[in-house]
């Protein structure tokens, strides 16, 4: 079995499908076009981006919070559609301001954007980014985060981390008879042990505490995140009240973001 972790080579996987038949091939996230040679593996992230939400609604003191993400596209949207949802759950008068770098990986338009939220007043934030330049320019100016990946203990302002579990997101996809065989999406979450918020416990109040352990504690018994009435930036209607949005649709259709996100250029 070959793990691919990049959704940008599924064009390329389905080659390799075609050459190597008695390999099985896993495609994070949900691209592939061919349903009987490539598995489509991915964890559902957006719950403890709802927890980070949560968090910084509550730590704000100028009711501005960030998020810095690469781009635009379903599966980095719904992060930041379940990061407002939690930041508007406890704190409805919070604005989120998102930045865009272009990529997963540019240092330099990461520490742009870490600047960019810093004049526009937010000082919470978190980020879909693979290094640590947010993290630090974070810290050096003065603004609280939850990091991605990985919990920074050295750094004064890191108030948790968005951690997941691969290697048992691996195993559990090697051991599913139905990871091996068709393209039934194994797309685990909090619920499974995969992912989760971990919390600086000591830099937190009791009440950031207990408001997250509690609504944790819903998640693990199945509480939807994207349910009621929700808009999009454009005004449109994507829930209605009473309902909640479909797993398939968050999963590969969320090409949209949530009415309260307000884009910052820099």
């Amino acid at each position: 079995t070959v793990f691919f972790i990049n959704g940008t080579h599924a064009a390329d996987i389905t080659e390799l499908a075609e050459k190597y038949p008695n390999v099985r091939f896993c495609l994070m996230g949900l691209y592939s076009r061919d349903a009987n040679k490539v598995r489509e593996y991915s964890v559902r992230d957006y719950e403890p981006r709802y927890l980070a939400g949560m968090l910084a609604g509550l730590r704000t003191k100028t009711n501005r919070v960030g998020y810095v993400a690469p781009y635009s596209a379903s599966g980095i949207n719904r992060g930041i559609n379940a990061f407002a949802l939690g930041v508007k759950k406890v704190n409805p008068s919070a604005e989120i301001l998102l930045t865009f770098t272009g990529g997963t990986s540019n240092r330099e338009k990461e520490e742009q954007a870490v600047r960019a939220l810093k004049i526009a007043h937010a000082d919470v934030l978190t980020y879909h980014q693979d290094s640590k330049t947010v993290a630090s320019a974070a810290e050096r100016l003065s603004m609280y985060f939850v990091s991605f990946h990985e919990m920074y203990k050295d750094l004064g302002r890191c108030l948790g981390a968005i951690k997941i579990n691969w290697a048992k997101a691996y195993a559990d996809v090697l051991k599913s008879e139905k990871a091996i065989v068709g393209n039934v999406t194994v797309w685990p979450g909090m619920v499974e042990g995969i992912i989760d918020l971990e919390l600086m416990k000591s830099k937190l109040n009791h009440r950031e505490i207990a408001a997250l352990e509690t609504e944790r504690a819903h998640l693990l018994h199945g509480k939807p995140i994207f349910v009621g009435e929700i808009y999009d930036r454009m005004g449109a209607k994507r829930c209605n009240e009473g309902e909640s949005i479909s797993g398939k649709h968050i999963r590969s259709n969320m090409g949209w973001l949530i009415q309260g996100v307000t884009l910052i250029d820099y």
